[in-house]
């Protein structure tokens, strides 16, 4: 009975043996699993980490880039608007400046052709008619040369303008200290080829 006890025994200490070598075995297998593991999402994170700032900076070049496309866009839009509407209106008036060179060569024409004969009040009724109907034309007269509508008058320009929706006559300009006949319209209508309108830079009234 002892001998067999011992041999029990020393089965049982070798499969005791056997089976501690066996989990040791399969821990060290489940340590070298889960090192791996971690061995491989920490290099994963690394790569990432200095990825990172690449990605980062190329999608701020990105969007700077875009941006300036954008406002470079932008801005040629709002020039190509500009430059049509500029040429739109310069073509409208444009138009408008050639009824009032018309409206002018009509009117010096009927001057021309009936001074000698015709009232200063017919005249006027041109004139004043001229005025009230363009939104172009605020003021129109007639400058004489000297003595050439009245032998007494060395100073002869009538002038018609609106005034609170009327159109008025006034003589104000016909003396020497305005002197028209020195003034920028004048010198240049007298030296302008007949029927031919001259249009000068903008009179400002003061008044």
């Amino acid at each position: 009975m002892g001998e067999n006890q011992r041999v029990k025994q020393t089965e049982q200490r070798d499969r005791q043996e056997d089976n501690n070598t066996k989990q040791a075995k399969a821990q060290h297998k489940k340590q070298a699993k889960g090192n791996r593991k971690s061995k491989g999402f920490g290099i994963r994170e690394q790569m990432m980490l200095k990825l990172l700032p690449t990605v980062i900076a190329t999608t701020m070049v990105l969007t700077i880039v875009s941006a300036y496309n954008g406002r470079n866009i932008i801005e040629n839009q709002i020039q190509e608007t500009m430059t049509a509407e500029l040429k739109a209106n310069s073509v409208l008036i444009d138009g408008d400046l050639e009824l009032v060179r018309s409206e002018c060569v009509n009117l010096a024409r009927e001057v021309g052709m009936h001074y000698q004969s015709t009232p200063m009040d017919v005249f006027g009724n041109s004139f004043s008619g001229a005025v009230a109907s363009s939104d172009m034309i605020s003021g129109a007269g007639i400058w004489f040369e000297p003595y050439a509508y009245d032998a007494g008058s060395e100073y002869m320009g009538p002038y018609w303008s609106e005034e609170n929706g009327t159109v008025v006559e006034t003589y104000e300009y016909s003396n020497a200290e305005y002197d028209y006949f020195s003034q920028e319209y004048y010198v240049n209508a007298k030296n302008a080829a007949e029927n031919e309108a001259v249009i000068t830079n903008p009179y400002y009234d003061e008044a």
